[in-house]
């Protein structure tokens, strides 16, 4: 039995209390049109963020494979958090170890995608400055 998909999508927008008074109220979005965008390499890039456990990779698998079943590419996975190297730290060592292991696991599931790692930061990143400094690490040092 053939599903009927629906066509176009409605807009909302969650910044404004009062929907009518929104400039993109009642806007609509062509889903067909928005799969063209989304799966052209020239106007859009996909980066899969994963963190080296096991149920984060595994969610990657799945979401990588259900992009490619719409012909959408990943271009990066990105590894998030890794613990830095500090041999003073037991804790730190014994994590970074299991990190690694995982790593190689990313390596081998994800063949043929180019892997960036993140190494974790101290605090959270948040505002534009914090981002800036992850897009010089990610995009311009490699």
């Amino acid at each position: 039995m053939k599903k009927n998909k629906p066509k176009k999508m409605e807009i909302d927008c969650y910044q404004c209390e009062d929907q009518s008074k929104c400039c993109r109220f009642g806007a609509w979005i062509d889903l067909e049109e928005a799969k063209k965008i989304l799966s052209d390499p020239k106007r859009t890039e996909f980066n899969l963020v994963l963190i080296p456990e096991a149920m984060s990779i595994l969610e990657s698998e799945r979401a990588l494979h259900t992009l490619k079943e719409y012909g959408i590419s990943v271009n990066n996975i990105i590894v998030n958090q890794m613990v830095p190297e500090n041999p003073s730290c037991k804790f730190c060592s014994e994590r970074r170890s299991h990190q690694q292991e995982r790593l190689k696991e990313i390596q081998q599931k994800f063949n043929g995608v180019k892997i960036k790692k993140l190494e974790a930061f101290k605090e959270e990143v948040n505002g534009v400055d914090a981002l800036k400094k992850v897009a010089g690490i990610l995009y311009i040092k490699s």
